[in-house]
């Protein structure tokens, strides 16, 4: 028995197996009972594609759960600028209502949102990272001027002469 907690609420599931999604192996049909996705939606070229193959292989009445970066569309383009400097495995954030649709078309029952905030602090998040020679200094810049511009979403500050900011990461949920 699996106890997850979602918006305060405890639902109870009972797992066959969990799966991670691997496009190179192939799962039956209707296999698994709980598919959790953690921030990899931003990394997928095709995220539909991985969500309907997602709904294949979950079994009816079973789970799935995607945890993403998901913003406001006027946020959108710059976050993504920056994020491909920082991570260049980086492909795109979904906008908060590109979440919603893609959830809405998957076929999805019972659909649920949540929503938590990942700090950081800059310097700690570039050590971390494997940015291309030189691209440091470009997201150093990008986030001085997100101080003053809020263009990126994730409520850059200073704290201790130290930049910091959240990642804005949404849970959706839903039963197939």
């Amino acid at each position: 028995m699996l106890r997850l907690y979602f918006n305060q609420e405890l639902v109870l599931l009972k797992p066959n197996h969990l799966a991670i999604i691997n496009p190179y192996q192939a799962f039956a049909t209707e296999t698994f009972s709980m598919l959790v996705t953690r921030y990899s939606f931003h990394h997928f070229l095709e995220p539909k594609a991985v969500l309907n193959e997602m709904y294949r292989v979950c079994k009816p009445g079973g789970v799935i759960l995607i945890a993403d970066v998901a913003l406001a569309e006027d946020k959108i383009e710059a976050y993504n600028q920056m994020e491909k400097l920082r991570d260049p495995s980086h492909t795109r954030a979904l906008s908060h209502n590109e979440f919603e649709q893609l959830m809405t078309d998957s076929g999805l029952k019972n659909l649920q949102q949540g929503s938590y905030s990942v700090e950081m602090e800059l310097e700690k998040q570039l050590q971390a990272s494997f940015p291309n020679p030189g691209d440091e200094q470009k997201i150093r810049a990008i986030f001085q001027d997100d101080l003053k511009h809020n263009r990126l979403g994730v409520g850059a500050k200073k704290i201790a002469d130290k930049i910091h900011f959240s990642y804005p990461i949404s849970v959706y949920m839903g039963i197939k």
